[in-house]
């Protein structure tokens, strides 16, 4: 996992490329910023399971989502460290189908320069530190 301390930036980029990627629904560019053992938790929608694992987990996810006609964008809007190391993304989803923004929160761990771990909330950041999933976010 990337701590502290390590590439900041590589971490932001890797992230916002995967964003990218998702809002265009490429489905290779999202995969190549994912470790082959990510574990993804993913925004609930109908139809979406409440995690995935592996990249066959995120094809699985990816079906389900564009089968589903989930037509939504994640943007971020800032990023900041947990104590712990985590990124903690925080920014909005646009929701096409009715026509509104949700606050979005996401929090990943990296392994090797790619996204290891990522679990994504309909939550702004600052509920996410009241309810204790993340500490001193800087």
């Amino acid at each position: 996992m990337t701590g502290p301390g390590q590439s900041a930036e590589r971490d932001e980029a890797v992230v916002t490329a995967w964003f990218d990627a998702f809002n265009l629904r490429d489905l290779d560019g999202m995969l190549e910023r994912f470790d082959d053992e990510i574990e993804f938790r993913p925004l609930r929608f109908p139809g979406v399971e409440p995690s995935y694992v592996g990249r066959a987990g995120i094809r699985e996810w990816f079906a389900a989502v564009t089968g589903g006609g989930h037509v939504h964008r994640i943007e971020a809007e800032s990023f900041s460290r947990t104590e712990d190391g985590r990124l903690l993304v925080a920014g909005k989803v646009s929701l096409a189908s009715v026509g509104g923004i949700a606050p979005f929160s996401g929090l990943y761990e990296f392994e090797d320069g790619r996204i290891r771990k990522a679990i994504h909330y309909f939550t702004p950041a600052a509920i996410l530190d009241r309810l204790g999933l993340v500490e001193g976010a800087t």
